[in-house]
């Protein structure tokens, strides 16, 4: 994070640091990248989507759901790096935490990512 003296501790003392190196961003294939490209791009953005606008292009976490809980941490490290540009992004990261509660919980897949995108853009229209 570039603005990390911005952050307050206590939400600092929360977090996880996580390093992104050049070696890690050539590991992952061509279909991760795409798929980071497209959560950064629509994540990023959320007040430029409606939530119709979200569900035709939101198949990637519909198929995901081998690795859902790892594309849900990358959801959370693009709003994290949000939250200067919007406030809203505080209380989205706590849908995805939630969301992934649910999901190690055995609830059902489709049902939960459902409620994630619902949460997040009924408070953002």
């Amino acid at each position: 994070m570039e603005n990390e003296t911005n952050i307050l501790n206590t939400i600092k003392s929360r977090c996880t640091k996580i390093n992104f190196t050049e070696e890690t961003k050539r590991s992952l294939t061509e279909e991760q990248k795409n798929t980071y490209d497209e959560l950064e791009k629509i994540f990023g953005n959320i007040e430029n989507y409606t939530l119709l606008d979200v569900l035709n292009k939101i198949d990637i976490l519909y198929k995901a759901e081998k690795n859902i809980l790892e594309i849900l941490e990358y959801i959370n490290i693009i709003l994290y790096k949000n939250i200067f540009k919007d406030k809203k992004n505080i209380k989205y990261i706590s849908y995805v935490e939630e969301t992934k509660k649910r999901l190690e919980a055995n609830a059902n897949y489709n049902m939960c990512i459902d409620n994630l995108l619902l949460n997040i853009w009924s408070k953002n229209s």
